[in-house]
């Protein structure tokens, strides 16, 4: 239940999961109850397919502007080892969805309905070609609709993919250009997955030079013998015009530290900073700024309500189920002190790498379990006849959390609270958060990919059925529940906001903590590199990256075969 090692495209995950993730607890048991893994494919109808009836189109975000700038920049990144092909700027996928804003935005399919709750029709673009074969004389390239689409996503099912074998019922080329998908039950994070090229990338019968299937993204990979990697303009790309860049390059490096005199020097456009001394480092270049955003690593502090949870006899402390005594907890906690402690951005329930679904900045700050106020928490303990409460919280023995732990003590002694410390190792904070064997718990999750994680973690089911806090609150399951059915993301996305309120006001067992924050140094002339967009920067707008070289006159260099720094 803690931190997911691995992103959840490579986890197993049982037909139960993805019930739970899509429709709720109870519609999920109702559904898991009427089918089985054994359930055979239904044989194909060998009458023609009929086109379906035009549903309700989602909303698709408008193409951005191509910005006017020289399209034979280089882009020059590094890796320590053997760099890894970066497969989000060589394949493409039906459609992919912007965080920031919960956008859907079109690649591969250029029109996206939804005709009933469980159908999704896709309109597939009439130009997408896959990047040439190594052994086509003639440098031709095939031709990508909907049947191509369907071939892949059904290798996908075979293989016992989740997406596919347990999202998906039922995969349908209508026609050359139409795509449908039949889902075995609403799922909040469909177009967030197939917009995913790990998840749902399209990849053609014929393999590339660098190992993997062709692909039809941006740029077209290239493998040296040190190692490096050349991306190249994929000159048959469906977006006429694009990608901007010459090339990118990414180098091989033998140390962490080779890479930041790389950077200083110029040779590298941009770093991950890892530590204070490389953002030091990395600031004193003159043309270069750096960026950070959340490292998406939630951290929350648990309190645990009952003394039973799966039938198992596990630590609480039953002053946590009065309301006042959770709230006095809450505003007990400098929330500013704990975000500058290890330099930290503040969070709800969802995370700020979600921005369309988590709450705004300015709306946490004013929500009154954010607030500092130690004498009104005293008040609050007085009132509800705890005013000597004294608890257990168990921490990682290791830092940073150890250190913020011992925070956390010295905050809550303001008001009064006595938390006595009980420092443990990885794995026993482990099992005891997923067997919600505690009093009180600190907690860090590894990267949190998904939105729906934040808002999960508080229904009173848990991820696996069990709340490690005990907590229950049947109306915010109800709203989690109606979240968790929404295909179109903006309407998730509302809905998500609207629950984290209600979730909020109702003052959670999880309390959510600043999450720490990650960095890179950037060359100024770098444009359309989204940081704070994550994924979807890579995704969704690598075709629109350039790089400045001064004058849009500038007649493209060759670029080197790759090298090592």
């Amino acid at each position: 239940m803690t931190a997911d090692s691995q992103p959840p495209w490579r986890q197993p995950h049982s037909r139960r999961d993805v019930l739970r993730l899509g429709v709720g607890l109870f519609a999920a048991a109702l559904l898991a109850a009427c089918t089985t893994p054994e359930d055979e494919e239904p044989e194909p109808d060998q009458t023609p397919e009929s086109t379906p009836p035009p549903g309700p189109a989602l909303p698709l975000a408008p193409m951005p502007a191509i910005p006017a700038v020289a399209s034979n920049g280089l882009l020059r990144l590094a890796a320590v080892g053997e760099p890894a092909v970066p497969e989000a700027l060589t394949y493409s996928t039906l459609v992919t969805v912007d965080p920031r804003d919960a956008r859907i935005h079109s690649d591969l399919a250029d029109f996206v309905e939804q005709p009933d709750q469980l159908t999704v029709t896709f309109t597939m673009n009439p130009h997408a070609l896959y990047h040439p074969r190594a052994s086509a004389t003639n440098g031709a390239s095939a031709a990508i609709d909907a049947d191509e689409a369907a071939r892949d996503f059904a290798i996908r099912a075979d293989a016992g993919e989740f997406l596919f074998s347990q999202v998906v019922e039922e995969i349908t080329a209508v026609d050359p250009l139409t795509l449908q998908l039949r889902l075995r039950a609403p799922f909040a994070l469909l177009l967030d997955q197939l917009g995913d090229v790990t998840t749902a990338g399209i990849r053609a019968d014929a393999p590339s030079t660098v190992g993997i299937p062709l692909g039809s993204g941006p740029f077209i990979a290239e493998r040296h013998e040190d190692g490096s990697l050349t991306l190249r303009p994929h000159p048959g790309y469906h977006r006429l015009g694009l990608p901007l860049l010459r090339a990118i390059q990414i180098a091989a490096a033998e140390r962490e530290r080779t890479l930041g005199a790389a950077f200083a020097g110029g040779a590298l456009d941009i770093l991950d900073l890892g530590s204070p001394d490389s953002v030091l480092r990395a600031s004193e270049r003159s043309d270069a700024r750096v960026l950070q955003r959340s490292s998406r690593r939630s951290r929350g502090l648990g309190l645990s309500l009952v003394g039973t949870k799966g039938g198992r006899e596990v630590r609480f402390h039953p002053a946590f189920q009065d309301q006042r005594v959770r709230r006095a907890i809450a505003i007990s906690l400098d929330r500013e002190g704990l975000a500058s402690y290890d330099d930290s951005v503040a969070a709800g329930p969802i995370g700020p790498a979600f921005a369309a679904d988590a709450l705004e900045p300015a709306t946490l700050g004013l929500h009154e379990l954010f607030e500092h106020d130690p004498r009104e928490a005293a008040r609050l303990l007085q009132a509800a006849g705890h005013e000597d409460l004294t608890f257990t919280l168990e921490a990682p023995l290791t830092q940073p959390l150890r250190g913020l732990a011992q925070l956390i003590t010295r905050q809550l002694s303001e008001a009064g609270v006595t938390a006595v410390l009980d420092l443990v190792d990885h794995s026993r904070l482990q099992t005891d958060l997923g067997q919600g064997d505690f009093q009180a718990i600190l907690f860090e999750l590894e990267p949190v990919r998904s939105p729906d994680l934040g808002l999960r973690l508080h229904v009173s089911g848990g991820l696996s059925g069990v709340s490690p806090w005990g907590y229950s609150n049947p109306v915010y399951d109800d709203a989690v529940r109606d979240v968790l059915a929404a295909i179109d993301p903006g309407q998730r996305a509302e809905g998500a906001r609207a629950a984290q309120r209600l979730l909020l006001d109702d003052v959670p067992a999880m309390l959510p903590l600043p999450e720490p924050v990650e960095r890179i140094a950037i060359a100024e002339s770098v444009g359309g590199y989204a940081y704070d967009a994550y994924d979807f920067n890579e995704r969704g707008l690598a075709h629109l990256w350039h790089v400045d070289t001064g004058s849009a006159s500038v007649p493209p260099q060759p670029v080197a075969a790759g090298g090592a720094l």
